[in-house]
């Protein structure tokens, strides 16, 4: 992108703050320009600026023109009526729903930095997401897209087998972040508090099928993948009980 050129691309609002009286720098997740930082001029001065379209559960057509400086200047914002908008709609009237997946955007906002992310695939994910969360159990698609957007940041987790004999078939396995794995029942030296009852294929993580994986699994699940952001990014945050209470 060159000084002056005028951006059209398809996002999502991440995070917003207040600058100024008037205005608000706004994060969004673009489709094809990553994560971009844009100051909204006269976004709090005046109701009719932008059309009140800056809402995080929207699917935005933006316009941004290449500024100089750190912040690019939002030129235009209107929704754009896609696939997932109906999906959008639905997940606002749905607390859970909405408090989950605003969740997943203060991640990624804390996550890439600004201008990164183009090449992590990070827009898709979400829609992918969006629209599965609308008729599944919240905490399975919750859980897909944590194990997604950790597989994208570059961290691997193997929960499908034994990282030591590769057997799919000596439950309980036991969670070591070191490894990036589990250890099944005769391959453990010393047993983790993270405990998973059955192993679950890497097939299962981008189907979002909540059928392909057993409920009584789903907790033990959440437990590994908060402790393998806790580990790997130094991120804590609630489990899904306490982020929805």
């Amino acid at each position: 992108m060159k000084l002056g050129d005028i951006i059209f691309d398809r996002a999502l609002l991440i995070k917003s703050t207040v600058y100024g009286d008037r205005h608000r720098i706004l994060s969004f997740l673009t489709a094809d320009h990553g994560r971009v930082d844009l100051i909204a001029y006269g976004a709090l001065g005046s109701k009719k600026r932008f059309g009140g379209t800056l809402d995080f559960l929207n699917l935005l057509q933006i316009q941004f023109q290449v500024s100089r400086g750190d912040l690019n200047r939002l030129l235009q914002c209107d929704l754009a009526i896609e696939e997932i908008s109906p999906s959008l709609l639905k997940i606002k009237r749905d607390y859970v729903r909405t408090v989950l997946v605003l969740s997943w955007f203060k991640l990624i906002a804390k996550m890439i930095p600004r201008g990164g992310g183009q090449d992590l695939d990070l827009f898709p994910l979400l829609q992918q997401s969006l629209k599965a969360i609308e008729n599944s159990k919240p905490l399975y698609i919750h859980l897909v897209f944590l194990k997604n957007l950790l597989s994208r940041l570059g961290y691997l987790l193997d929960l499908s087998k034994c990282l030591v004999c590769h057997s799919q078939n000596n439950p309980p396995f036991y969670f070591k972040a070191e490894g990036g794995g589990l250890h099944c029942n005769q391959c453990f030296q010393v047993q983790s508090p993270y405990r998973l009852s059955s192993c679950v294929p890497n097939e299962n993580w981008t189907s979002f099928d909540e059928q392909k994986i057993e409920s009584i699994a789903l907790n033990e699940l959440e437990y590994i993948l908060l402790h393998s952001y806790q580990y790997f990014l130094g991120i804590q945050f609630e489990c899904f009980d306490k982020l929805v209470a």
